[in-house]
């Protein structure tokens, strides 16, 4: 939590959802700094599952933001929806 910037909170007020790898940690985090957004599960035993309706949200123009543990996006769920996203068109 210390490590969190104004930006950061920006953003998570701006997106439709937030993904995180822990909702029990994120909710903290989110109700801290007064932020409404829903987290979502996205974790590595449900993101086989979770991806394809992620990316499909994605296309529809839902903005979504990734909150994780440690270093996000690098071996994290977050990896496996970024490549999809790209291979699908979306970014």
């Amino acid at each position: 939590m210390g490590d969190f910037s104004f930006r950061a909170v920006e953003v998570l007020k701006s997106v439709s959802a937030v993904l995180a790898e822990d909702t029990r940690h994120t909710r903290h985090l989110l109700e801290r700094y007064d932020i409404a957004t829903s987290a979502v599960a996205y974790h590595e035993h449900n993101e086989a599952k979770t991806t394809p309706g992620l990316v499909a949200r994605l296309w529809g123009a839902t903005r979504c933001a990734g909150v994780d543990a440690g270093t996000p996006l690098i071996s994290d769920p977050g990896s496996r929806l970024v490549v999809a996203a790209v291979e699908a068109g979306v970014l």
